[in-house]
């Protein structure tokens, strides 16, 4: 008995190691950023929304490179996600870190500066390493704190848990923030901090810009 017109079509998505550890050519610097003068520091909380004072929710994008996916592998953006016979996404810059706290060093990756336009979302992942680092017990109890951020500029903590291969790394964190851009807000560069905290300390300062274009 023949079988014909057998057509299976398999749809791949691959995530190479290589792509779940994209970095940019920037080298690592050791990070001592200051804080913002008269800048509010906010605790950023996982599912509500800090300093969006403008009163209009933004409206939902379209599908973008920094969109955030669920493979196996654990959260990351849909640019480090391949579908077989599918266009690449364009990468998302991430620029690299070091911090010298807690008796030891963290690197860190993460977006510095982000182009978008009002009304849109985007997101920004941030790793931290920290297996050189004997005071850092957990790096979950790690808190984030946002300073000077502009109230057209919403931020809600939308993941924050261990970083490696579906989460398996005790040593290291992957901490999602979503940002929220008000419709309403002008064309313009915004800068504020992201600030982490443990045990009552402050003891690094992520500087970002967001580029709202017209």
């Amino acid at each position: 008995m023949k079988l014909k017109g057998i057509a299976v079509i398999v749809t791949v998505l691959v995530i190479t190691l290589a792509d779940a550890c994209e970095k940019t050519p920037e080298k690592s610097t050791t990070l001592v950023v200051p804080p913002i003068t008269g800048g509010e520091m906010e605790l950023v909380l996982p599912g509500e929304m800090v300093t969006y004072h403008l009163g209009i929710a933004p409206g939902t994008p379209g599908a973008a490179n920094d969109d955030i996916v669920y493979p196996p592998g654990g959260p990351t953006y849909r640019a480090k996600v391949h579908e077989m016979d599918k266009p690449e996404w364009p990468a998302v810059p991430e620029v690299e870190k070091t911090i010298d706290a807690l008796g030891g060093t963290i690197q860190c990756q993460y977006r510095e500066y982000i182009e978008t336009k009002a009304g849109e979302i985007r997101n920004n992942i941030l790793y931290l390493f920290g297996e050189d680092t004997p005071g850092l017990s957990d790096p979950r109890d790690i808190e984030y704190y946002v300073e000077g951020l502009h109230a057209g500029i919403g931020i809600i903590l939308g993941s924050h848990g261990y970083g490696g291969i579906a989460g398996q790394d005790k040593q290291s964190s992957k901490v999602i923030f979503q940002i929220d851009i008000a419709p309403q807000i002008n064309p313009g560069v915004y800068a504020f901090n992201i600030v982490l905290m443990y045990e009552d300390e402050v003891i690094a300062r992520f500087p970002c810009t967001i580029n709202v274009k017209e």
